[in-house]
């Protein structure tokens, strides 16, 4: 069994996916759930029975990417982009080192691909609205991404890179592929991952 946590991307990535079941915890940033005194991800975790063959996927970081990035950058501009980012992604790799999941090995998805300015229309205002530029926030996610992936070496975890198979030329959420909005909502290329990762089999 596949079992996926985070934010909404958690439940669009792998909705229908058979082997899979998702929960999604709410606007979580990845930020948030890298802090070592953070309890929610824990107490999550120990709602599940995890078996040897189970996977457990952590789903965060497009909420940092859309709406908190060009605010630290506007804010902190002697620090760069890289700075912030690996700051932000060390500790929250290192944190889910330390997360129980039993017997489950860890995973990671990639931030997903930005969606559009223009495609986000009034859905994401407040809070949660899209700030920085198309090409900026393709920068930030892939930023993340890098990390991501290096990171996930460093501490033998699995990284699920969904980025690469939704993105257009720009690098943008592919809108065939999408809600309309910030999700992905078609699911075989997640199916392919799995399947090549070892996390599902043709039986399932």
């Amino acid at each position: 069994m596949i079992y996926a946590i985070g934010d909404s991307h958690s439940d669009g990535t792998f909705r229908g996916i058979p082997g899979t079941t998702h929960k999604c915890i709410g606007a979580v940033t990845l930020k948030r759930v890298g802090y070592l005194e953070d309890t929610l991800l824990p107490e999550w975790l120990a709602k599940w029975d995890f078996q040897p063959e189970d996977y457990c996927v952590f789903c965060f970081g497009e909420i940092d990417s859309r709406c908190h990035i060009k605010l630290q950058l506007e804010n902190r501009p002697h620090i760069s982009l890289h700075d912030f980012v690996s700051n932000w992604v060390e500790r929250y790799l290192l944190r889910l080192s330390t997360l129980d999941t039993g017997p489950a090995c860890k995973c990671v998805l990639s931030v997903v691909p930005p969606t559009t300015v223009a495609r986000s229309g009034g859905y994401y205002e407040g809070p949660f609205s899209v700030r920085g530029t198309d090409e900026e926030r393709v920068e930030y996610a892939q930023k993340f991404n890098e990390l991501l992936s290096s990171g996930c070496q460093k501490y033998n975890l699995l990284y699920l890179d969904v980025y690469s198979r939704y993105k257009d030329e720009r690098g943008m959420l592919l809108e065939e592929k999408s809600d309309g909005g910030i999700h992905i909502n078609e699911q075989s290329a997640v199916k392919e991952l799995l399947l090549q990762l070892g996390m599902l089999t043709l039986e399932t």
